[in-house]
């Protein structure tokens, strides 16, 4: 059974005959994540969303690094194994990005090539674009009102059918 090392933030799967890498629980903190020398045939971008505190990536040499070279610093092949270093800031990149944080919102990294969009303080909503926080108080109470409603119509519909038989 192969062992997983995690070593000051590093997650060390190296040479563990993995050949499908389909989570990585609890891993999205690691630094440095080692998955060469195993017999991974395909990884998924996915694998890695959240994954904002990632610098290296070592993956067997016939893969790519996830979010594509210009999510890294650095792409190289060392001693059979692709070496992913410094995670780029989807963010920051200077060419224009087809997709934009909506009014109201700012963009954040969210793991190699992905990034989310949060509402700024005060704004909420589809697209961040109410203002003010959000009405929880009046949702629960709308919500809590149309349960007792819904509740005590469908108890007394039933419990009449209930008597007649």
């Amino acid at each position: 059974m192969p062992t997983a090392k995690i070593l000051t933030h590093r997650l060390d799967l190296a040479n563990c005959s993995i050949s499908h890498v389909e989570h990585l629980y609890n891993s999205s903190t690691a630094f440095i994540i080692d998955l060469s020398d195993n017999p991974v045939s395909n990884l998924s971008d996915f694998i890695f969303q959240g994954f904002n505190h990632l610098t290296q990536l070592l993956l067997p040499s016939k893969l790519e690094c996830p979010g594509g070279n210009a999510s890294w610093e650095k792409v190289e092949v060392k001693n059979n194994a692709r070496v992913c270093e410094g995670q780029k800031n989807i963010c920051n990149q200077t060419a224009q990005m087809p997709w934009d944080c909506p009014e109201n919102s700012f963009c954040s990294p969210y793991g190699p090539g992905f990034f989310e969009c949060s509402c700024l303080q005060n704004f909420h909503g589809y697209k961040c674009m109410r203002e003010g926080e959000f009405p929880i108080a009046k949702v629960l109470g709308i919500l809590t009102g149309s349960t007792v409603v819904v509740s005590s119509l469908l108890w007394f519909t039933q419990r009449r059918k209930a008597k007649n038989t």
